[in-house]
């Protein structure tokens, strides 16, 4: 297992990491307005790459000047909105990545163009396959969430 702290350029180091996928990306983010990763998600699905995200289906993600998630959709990829959360529901406020059932990328950092001026970090979690799966396991519990 490879462990690497990122707290600046982070959305290249994302970007790094998810051209890599071979055959499957899962994330869940809070908010996405990212248009370099998003273009990046598209082109791995349309090579056939696996592409499944959740988000907080709320004004960021699916309002006015949001992404055009029905791209990556028409792609092959899948597109998870969650209710944005209440007094009674929680927030999916996860922010990770796992590529390849093998590397996660997790921190503070938003796939949001204003997480590139705040300040957040990523850790980068490489050839850590049980570390991984503990991600997806929830990744699988929040499209439960989502169906219900």
């Amino acid at each position: 297992m490879e462990l690497k702290a990122h707290f600046s350029q982070i959305h290249k180091v994302i970007i790094d990491h998810l051209v890599q996928a071979q055959y499957e990306i899962v994330a869940a983010i809070a908010w996405f307005t990212d248009r370099d990763i998003f273009d990046v998600l598209c082109t791995k699905a349309r090579e056939g790459v696996n592409v499944s995200i959740a988000l907080i289906g709320d004004k960021i993600n699916q309002g006015p000047g949001a992404l055009n998630f029905h791209r990556l959709t028409n792609l092959g990829g899948r597109v998870i909105f969650l209710p944005p959360g209440s007094r009674d529901e929680p927030v999916m406020h996860h922010k990770f990545c796992v590529i390849d059932a093998n590397t996660v990328i997790t921190g503070s950092y938003n796939w949001s163009q204003k997480a590139r001026s705040n300040d957040e970090n990523i850790t980068v979690v490489s050839d850590a396959s049980e570390f991984a799966a503990k991600f997806l396991v929830t990744f699988d519990s929040i499209l439960d969430r989502a169906c219900h």
